[in-house]
C-alpha cells in the first residue's frame, strides 16, 4: 500500500514527494523516532538520485515537455480533480505527439505516415531500421531547363555557317 501511496504521489511535480515524506514519517513515527528519521532519510537520498539521474534521461527520451508547459496544464486541469493532476504529463504528451503528426502530415510535403517531426532516426548494427521511417536523398538539383529560344540563339552563335558574324 505504501509502494502505490508513493507511486502516485510522484506523479505530481513538486509537491508529490514531499507529500509523501511527511506521511511516510507519520507512518514510520509509530516505531520510533529514529525509525521515522532513517526512512526520510533513505526517501530524501532516493529522490534525489532519480531526479538527478533517472528522470533527466526518460523526460529528455519520451516525454520532452517543458517544465513551464507542464506546470500550466498542471494548474488548468486541477480544476476537474486530483485524477486529472495525475494524468496531466501523459496526456499533454500525448496531445502534443498528435498535433505534431497531424502537423507533419499537411505540411508540404507531407511526411510518411508514422513519422514524428523532429524524430531522429536510429540504425541498428545490422542494418535493419528502427524508429521512424528514413526517407530516400533528394537528388542532385538539376539546372533549370533553357527556353527554346536562348537555346536557338545560342546554336546559330556557336554555329560554323560561313556568313555567321556573331
Amino acid at each position: 500500500m505504501i509502494a502505490v501511496l508513493v507511486g502516485l504521489f510522484q506523479l505530481i511535480p513538486f509537491l508529490g514527494p514531499i507529500i509523501v515524506a511527511v506521511v511516510l514519517f507519520m507512518m514510520a513515527l509509530v516505531r520510533g523516532v529514529d525509525t521515522a528519521v532513517a526512512v526520510v532519510l533513505i526517501h530524501i537520498t532516493v529522490q534525489w538520485l532519480v531526479n538527478s539521474f533517472v528522470a533527466p534521461r526518460l523526460e529528455r527520451r519520451y516525454i520532452d515537455i517543458h517544465p513551464a508547459v507542464l506546470v500550466m496544464v498542471i494548474v488548468a486541469v486541477s480544476e476537474f480533480g486530483w485524477l486529472w493532476i495525475l494524468a496531466a504529463a501523459p496526456i499533454t504528451a500525448a496531445v502534443r505527439d498528435v498535433f505534431r503528426y497531424v502537423y507533419g502530415r499537411v505540411s508540404d510535403p507531407p511526411l510518411p505516415a508514422g513519422v514524428l517531426p523532429g524524430w531522429p532516426p536510429k540504425i541498428l548494427p545490422d542494418s535493419r531500421l528502427f524508429g521512424p521511417f528514413i526517407p530516400a536523398q533528394p537528388p542532385p538539383p538539376v539546372e533549370p531547363p533553357v527556353p527554346i529560344a536562348y537555346r536557338r540563339n545560342r546554336a546559330i552563335r556557336q554555329s560554323q555557317v560561313p556568313g555567321n558574324n556573331r
